[in-house]
């Protein structure tokens, strides 16, 4: 189903409603604009994947509703009155606690006694063998008893440990015995207000000192008044988050933290563990494999040294050839990133057969097989048009190295028994290449991403122009090699993009009034700093919960009534570089008080 709107929104009354059919896909068409579409979120049972109760403190001896929220797979509240009918609510019997189960209600008796609520959103279907639910969703939290004074925080928003300046978009909650030993360890939190700042965080200069943290069990975990964190032995323990501008400080918020045994090296992976490789002079046809290790955590574990020894190699005149396929063998000292290291394995001119190697880390070893080929002549009997992958997602992590990303192109000659005899040179301009690539491209409004007819082996996928990181259009990538001269067809492949990067989105309205002056060339000016200001006051936006900045808006309207069509927002994920993203708000109203 299509939808169209052929006038202008200053031409329809201001007061004017489009009803949509949930499920259902819209084309909103603007004169002079690109069209925009979206899909209506439907709240069917089956759509609630996740849960969040949001309620996180309640003021001493007044029974506190416990509000939550339920998402789709894309992050979008679609919390309605039927679906809240789906959700139960248990916790355990503490002193000064209460919850109301039916009323979903709880009462705290005692300023800092906290209650764990447990809620389940029910999908009411059930195995017929097992008798068991269906894929019920399931979800808990703290909740504390505050003084009345302490109502202007809403509750909790965020908590991470990390050693250095904190990332709420890439959270760890996880802590070992030791990890202080590496690095100086702290907690950082963020809390909700129910005016003033939205958040009020421990790593703000402006708001840390008004934070204080007790550790339930020091026992367990002793923690100083800003966070600093000092594990003692494994167990469980609450910290209670304490926060006020003043000497007195009321406790608004618990983090439950578990404590781990010290980290040790559990998991050590290589990312393969069997090829081939062309032993053709000159060629240097090599391999890298990566080695992962991790902790009981499954958090990165770096490590200083690694053990590389050859167990099994071909055999002439009943002993093994003396050839390494490897620069260095036994125990050696490695400086690992992130828990990772490579290791470069090499077939030029090497005798052909099968080659194993153990790799060994912290105890742990894994196996590595290298079946290394002999071409049956230099003479080619084949080329072949190959990628380095077929898909490729163009996430990006605040913890990548480089935000770039690219799919490798090669045109590779192969012996008549399919050995690899070397790579050819790529490139219409280039007068030594006898081959050229063209990779056909969907159509990219921005123009960064274009079809190119000179390939000359790597097509970017993901890359940085000024201080914004820029993405290709989802979609397919079909990729052609010819021959010069006769522009022979040498073989055709495609590659699709992918990208599972959390999506900005419209979080919250907080009203829908226009609260600033707006003149016509405002709401005309996408960047005008009234408009975007009154876009803040009333919208707010998010990227996997984290704050964002508006730098665009297109609205339609008059001085008294606009419509915000879309916002675009940029968010900074590492280092002054961002991710920009244009949320579709189809017609949002904000009128004049």
């Amino acid at each position: 189903m299509y939808f169209n709107i052929k006038k202008r929104w200053s031409e329809v009354h201001p007061n004017i409603y489009y009803r949509t059919d949930k499920g259902s896909t819209y084309v909103v068409e603007y004169p002079g604009m690109e069209s925009v579409s979206f899909v209506a979120a439907t709240t069917n049972a089956e759509d609630v994947v996740d849960m969040k109760i949001t309620t996180t403190t309640a003021v001493v001896g007044k029974a506190t509703d416990i509000e939550f929220k339920l998402f789709n797979k894309d992050n979008v509240d679609i919390t309605t009155d039927a679906l809240k009918a789906r959700v139960t609510m248990d916790a355990d019997n503490v002193a000064n606690t209460w919850l109301n189960k039916d009323a979903k209600q709880v009462t705290i008796f005692e300023k800092g006694a906290s209650l764990t609520v447990n809620a389940t959103f029910h999908s009411y279907k059930y195995d017929t063998t097992t008798g068991e639910e269906i894929n019920p969703v399931k979800t808990s939290a703290v909740i504390i008893g505050v003084d009345e004074a302490a109502t202007n925080v809403t509750g909790l928003n965020a908590w991470t440990i990390v050693a250095g300046t904190p990332n709420f978009d890439d959270v760890n909650q996880k802590l070992a015995v030791g990890d202080q030993d590496k690095a100086a360890v702290r907690l950082f939190a963020q809390l909700n207000l129910k005016k003033g700042d939205d958040e009020f965080k421990t790593d703000s200069n402006t708001n840390s000192g008004h934070f204080k943290f007790v550790s339930s069990d020091e026992s367990v975990l002793i923690i100083s008044d800003n966070g600093y964190l000092y594990p003692v032995k494994p167990g469980k323990v609450d910290v209670v988050v304490h926060y006020g501008t003043g000497t007195t400080k009321t406790p608004v918020a618990v983090i439950t933290i578990t404590v781990s045994s010290k980290a040790t090296a559990t998991y050590v992976t290589l990312d393969t563990t069997q090829f081939s490789l062309s032993n053709y002079p000159g060629l240097n046809d090599n391999k890298n494999v990566k080695v992962t290790v991790k902790d009981q955590l499954n958090r990165a574990y770096d490590f200083d040294k690694i053990k590389v020894e050859r167990v099994s190699a071909p055999v002439e005149d009943g002993v093994m050839v003396a050839d390494q396929l490897v620069a260095n063998t036994g125990e050696y000292a490695v400086t690992s990133d992130n828990g990772e290291c490579t290791i470069n394995f090499n077939a030029d001119n090497k005798k052909k057969g099968t080659y194993v190697y153990r790799i060994t880390v912290a105890g742990i070893s894994r196996i590595v097989e290298v079946n290394v080929l002999e071409p049956n002549s230099s003479e080619v009997g084949s080329r072949r048009l190959e990628l380095s992958t077929t898909s490729q997602d163009m996430k990006v992590n605040s913890t990548d190295s480089s935000f770039e990303k690219a799919v490798t192109i090669k045109v590779v000659a192969y012996a008549q028994n399919g050995v690899k005899l070397g790579e050819e040179k790529l490139g219409l301009e280039d007068t030594e290449a006898n081959y050229y690539v063209v990779v056909k491209a969907p159509y990219d409004s921005t123009g960064n991403f274009t079809t190119d007819e000179d390939n000359n082996g790597s097509y970017e996928v993901v890359k940085t122009v000024g201080d914004t990181i820029v993405k290709a259009p989802v979609g397919t990538y079909v990729v052609t090699a010819y021959e010069k001269g006769t522009n022979k067809v040498i073989g055709t492949q495609s590659f699709v993009t992918t990208d599972s990067q959390p999506k900005a989105v419209l979080s919250k309205i907080n009203h829908q009034y226009i609260n600033t002056e707006l003149s016509s060339e405002d709401i005309a000016d996408k960047e005008s700093s009234k408009l975007i200001a009154v876009v803040n006051d009333a919208l707010e936006f998010k990227v996997d919960g984290n704050d964002v900045e508006v730098v665009e808006v297109s609205a339609t309207g008059h001085p008294n009534s606009i419509a915000i069509n879309s916002v675009k927002v940029k968010y900074e994920i590492k280092n002054g570089l961002y991710l920009e993203y244009t949320v579709n708000t189809n017609g949002i109203l904000l009128q004049k008080r």
